[in-house]
């Protein structure tokens, strides 16, 4: 959950209203509340709980409601659901015109979701009346519904909360997406009748429309405009992207899938890409690929939303840019997912479930750091000591000063900097010690570190883009990049064609409606890449380890299908 700061500024402001003399008559629950409040800035949540025990039991109207909140917000960050839906429960009966009262909904919701209680969440979400909180319902709506992937339970759902327009359009989505059979007509219709969808879109009868063999792919990217551009290789990542996706496209074709590609540009200027979006022909598209850049995520977000189009970010690793929105999709692991799959990894095949984290004070760097250890101790794992630095004022030489290796499970040493990698490997070697290590591919390419160094050690390597050269995949690809375009293909080129490869297959398997098809597909060895797959999330759930043995880099958590 990232609501504790809302939490806390929504309590806060309400005790501004607190009359001055009735706080200075109960200064000692004051001060408690206020430590409670500093505690869970700080994360602390036992100590926080702890602290508000005694103000709760104070039941005086100006603290213990909140104290009772805060209680419920503490123990929810510590997972112990039980103990706050008793004090949530508690707060209702007690002070049932409490001023907070949505928040304290909202909360409720979000731990009968976090239960997997999803009859009871949505319930208390039709009854929460503030508008401010909307976009937060709705978010929380997505993040949660999204992780369900039974059709029973959906059905359930949508009969139970008939009046649910994002419930009822979602679960139409997913019967037009894979789930429907003739016995779903019915539903569908009444939906399709009741929240006025499209039912050119909708009806089955119309649904071969979405499954063909020939689909309109909408490619938005900042292409060079001129030869000036083009012989400057400006955006050169572009060219070669899209070059990858033309043999792609080929391959498709000798299987019978046909893709019809349309070029647009869509540079950082969000105008023009407003501009292309409202061409007539948007709205016939199967897929869209792009835009790139960041600064154009809303608009294609709110375009892809309206109009039911699918929208494939090529790029980017930021799961933010697809949140709450089922229609869009990384072709990227996000740095999320790669911390969880990483830290499953290591509880799976270390046999010491303990771990030191050590991560540069870089955003990328502690995202994934506070991502791992979340998914670490909530598999059973102990993170024994998590470290933060700068690698311009702190030597590589003292990151591993005073641990003792030998009775360590492991070590997340997220780096690219070079000296890091030199002093790592050499404080390992001295000491002897054989601890797991698990870092960036990037200390492959350290000139001050030969192959050997790595070789028969377990050093395990994060390495989404790992590419098995000695495979017929990527020598076939190569050859014929290099015919084509004179030149070796680059890591795009690569990435332009294993993301238009699969996801073309995923349009002929489902059609462009593939949402609910794309949930129960796990993931499959790429032709390049060394898999791809979704399984009901957003972005690509497979992440490779790579680790050197005899020499040779070798997949230690190989796709077999």
């Amino acid at each position: 959950m990232n609501n504790i700061f809302r939490y806390l500024f929504a309590f806060t402001c309400w005790l501004l209203f607190i009359p001055l003399g009735q706080a200075q008559t109960t200064s000692d629950l004051a001060t408690k509340y206020a430590n409670a409040k500093q505690l869970i800035t700080a994360k602390k949540f036992s100590l926080a709980m702890a602290e508000l025990q005694p103000v709760i039991a104070a039941n005086q109207a100006t603290y213990s409601p909140g104290a009772m909140y805060l209680y419920a917000v503490a123990a929810t960050q510590n997972q112990k659901y039980a103990e706050a839906n008793q004090k949530l429960t508690l707060l209702k009966n007690a002070y049932p015109d409490w001023a907070n009262k949505a928040d304290a909904l909202f909360l409720e919701a979000t731990v009968a979701f976090e239960q997997k209680d999803y009859d009871r969440a949505l319930t208390l979400t039709e009854s929460i009346e503030s508008k401010d909180l909307a976009d937060e319902v709705t978010a929380m709506k997505y993040h949660y519904l999204s992780q369900l992937t039974e059709k029973a339970t959906w059905q359930n759902l949508v009969s139970r909360h008939e009046n649910d327009k994002m419930l009822g359009q979602w679960y139409a989505d997913k019967l037009v997406g894979g789930w429907y059979t003739a016995a779903d007509k019915g539903t569908l219709e009444a939906l399709i009748k009741k929240f006025k969808l499209d039912k050119n879109k909708y009806l089955p009868e119309n649904q071969e429309n979405l499954k063909k063999t020939s689909f309109n792919v909408a490619v938005l990217f900042p292409f060079p405009q001129n030869e000036a551009e083009i012989k400057a290789r400006k955006n050169q990542f572009v060219t070669d992207l899209y070059g990858g996706m033309l043999l792609a496209q080929d391959s498709l074709a000798k299987q019978q899938i046909q893709l019809n590609l349309f070029t647009y540009d869509a540079p950082a200027d969000t105008n023009k890409v407003k501009a292309t979006l409202q061409l007539p022909e948007m709205h016939n598209m199967d897929l869209i690929v792009g835009p790139v850049y960041k600064s154009a995520s809303k608009i294609i977000s709110r375009f892809a939303q309206q109009n039911s189009i699918n929208s494939i970010n090529p790029l980017s690793d930021d799961l933010y840019l697809v949140k709450n929105n089922l229609h869009l999709y990384l072709f990227e692991s996000s740095i999320t997912t790669r911390a969880k799959q990483s830290a499953a990894y290591a509880i799976q095949n270390f046999p010491l479930k303990t771990a030191l984290i050590i991560a540069e004070n870089k955003e990328e760097d502690t995202t994934f750091a506070n991502a791992y250890k979340r998914e670490f101790e909530r598999l059973g794992g102990k993170i024994t000591q998590y470290k933060k630095f700068n690698p311009k004022t702190t030597s590589g030489a003292t990151l591993l000063a005073n641990v003792d290796l030998k009775a360590l499970g492991h070590i997340l040493l997220l780096s690219n900097t070079p000296s890091v990698a030199v002093f790592t490997l050499s404080n390992l070697a001295q000491t002897e010690a054989t601890t797991p290590l698990i870092t960036y591919p990037s200390w492959l390419n350290v000139n001050q570190i030969s192959l050997s160094q790595f070789n028969n050690r377990e050093i395990y390597f994060i390495y989404p883009k790992f590419i098995d050269n000695t495979q017929p995949g990527p020598q076939q690809f190569r050859r014929k990049y290099a015919t084509r375009f004179n030149v070796p293909p680059t890591v795009y080129a690569y990435s332009g064609f294993e993301m238009l490869y699969y996801f073309g297959q995923v349009l002929q398997k489902y059609g462009s409606r593939f949402n609910g098809g794309l949930q129960n597909e796990g993931p499959v060895s790429g032709v390049l890449f060394q898999g791809i797959g979704y399984a009901g999330a957003q972005d690509n759930q497979y992440v490779p380890l790579i680790k050197m043995q005899d020499l040779q880099l070798t997949v230690v958590n190989p796709i077999f299908r």
